[in-house]
């Protein structure tokens, strides 16, 4: 099985990783009551953006985006060290 990202996947990726170079607020404080604020600040910036749920159709905020796409959003945002948003089970799925 190929693994490597299609053409329209790689142009995906590079549109997503310049975003979050450019946007990405750094670490999440550790004060738990900060910390939720700071995801949830992240989240809305992903969602004015269409990154925070990205498979949602577009109307809803979203990008359409596809299973691969959705994952390639997840492995910039681990490469990245970007916060994680709040509740991403109910949005990401």
């Amino acid at each position: 099985m190929n693994f490597d990202d299609s053409p329209e996947d790689k142009a995906f990726r590079a549109e997503f990783r310049a975003w979050l170079t450019a946007n990405n607020p750094g670490p999440i404080p550790p004060d738990p009551d900060a910390a939720f604020e700071f995801r949830r600040a992240w989240q809305k910036t992903m969602y004015d953006a269409g990154w925070a749920a990205p498979g949602w159709p577009r109307e809803w905020g979203g990008r359409e985006a596809t299973v691969s796409q959705r994952v390639i959003v997840q492995e910039e945002i681990a490469l990245a060290r970007a916060a994680v948003i709040i509740n991403a089970i109910g949005v990401w799925n």
